[in-house]
């Protein structure tokens, strides 16, 4: 059934190929750190999914909990990670 889904949807417009790491942005406490999705190639194919492109990113993703964040936000803005 899955492939069947995947014949019938649109392929993705523009793939993106890079990284997609974790920023560490510092608070207002020292050695107070929030985590935030990154990284320039995932930065690009978040502006092109929010400028209307069907877009897909090609980047390994760790599977642990910064991973997961990543996919997490990928999904959110309709990243296709496939």
């Amino acid at each position: 059934m899955i492939e069947a889904v995947r014949a019938t949807a649109r392929p993705p417009a523009v793939t993106v190929i890079g990284e997609a790491l974790i920023d560490l942005v510092q608070l207002d406490a020292p050695g107070d750190y929030r985590a935030r999705p990154g990284g320039s190639p995932f930065n690009v194919a978040v502006g092109l999914t929010r400028l209307g492109h069907r877009t897909a990113l090609m980047a390994r993703l760790a599977d642990n909990t910064f991973g997961r964040m990543l996919r997490t936000h990928a999904a959110a803005e309709s990243i296709d990670l496939t």
